[in-house]
């Protein structure tokens, strides 16, 4: 993508996030996952219009391609492979901290 970003990378950042939960695990109160799902194109380039009026041209259209892209679930609701990674990393470490292993 021109973000530079890609689903699989995605997926690493969430096993990475899930790496670090564990290494530090005792001392987070809480993880907080930002955008959920993806926002629609037509929302961010409107958005962006009004509230970032400085970025123009290229940097304009990567940054509406990265605002619309972040999400777990694309804009119409599909869970992408790392929302699927989410979900199975929680069950195990739900299951890690049940038994006292965390």
């Amino acid at each position: 993508s021109r973000t530079g970003s890609s689903l699989g990378q995605q997926v690493e950042f969430i096993r990475e996030l899930f790496r670090q939960v564990k290494k530090y695990s005792g001392r987070l109160e809480y993880v907080c996952i930002y955008q959920v799902f993806d926002e629609h194109k037509d929302f961010t380039r409107a958005y962006t219009a009004t509230m970032m009026p400085e970025f123009k041209g290229e940097d304009r259209i990567r940054l509406v391609e990265t605002l619309s892209s972040m999400g777990l679930h694309d804009a119409d609701g599909r869970p992408k492979p790392a929302w699927t990674e989410l979900k199975r990393l929680m069950q195990d470490h739900h299951r890690l901290k049940e038994k006292g292993s965390l």
